[in-house]
């Protein structure tokens, strides 16, 4: 079991992005540019109609300074092109929003 300790005061800073990782998978790259770690549960990407078009229940921890990408793969049939939201879930049951643009 890992265990981390965290500085007074140090937060995470996470940012994340999402790229074309196939037709039926999505990329999401996350950088952690705090000074504390950030512990990654779950990913959902939705479309711009807020629907949910794949989930990853699975994600892992991003130490300060750390840039790790984590594949989310739609179950059926491909992602379409055009803006999406990634929501992370994190082990504190805070969820952080990002905004994408996916291509063809």
């Amino acid at each position: 079991m890992p265990v981390f300790i965290t500085p007074p005061g140090a937060k995470r800073s996470l940012a994340c992005q999402v790229e074309r990782g196939g037709p039926d998978t999505v990329k999401a790259i996350c950088t952690n540019a705090g000074r504390a770690y950030a512990q990654l549960r779950t990913f959902e990407l939705l479309n711009s109609g807020g629907e949910k078009i794949a989930v990853r229940e699975s994600g892992g921890y991003i130490l300060p300074t750390i840039r790790r990408t984590f594949e989310i793969t739609r179950s059926a049939g491909p992602i379409a092109a055009g803006k999406v939201k990634l929501q992370v879930g994190l082990d504190d049951g805070t969820v952080q929003t990002f905004e994408g643009n996916l291509p063809e």
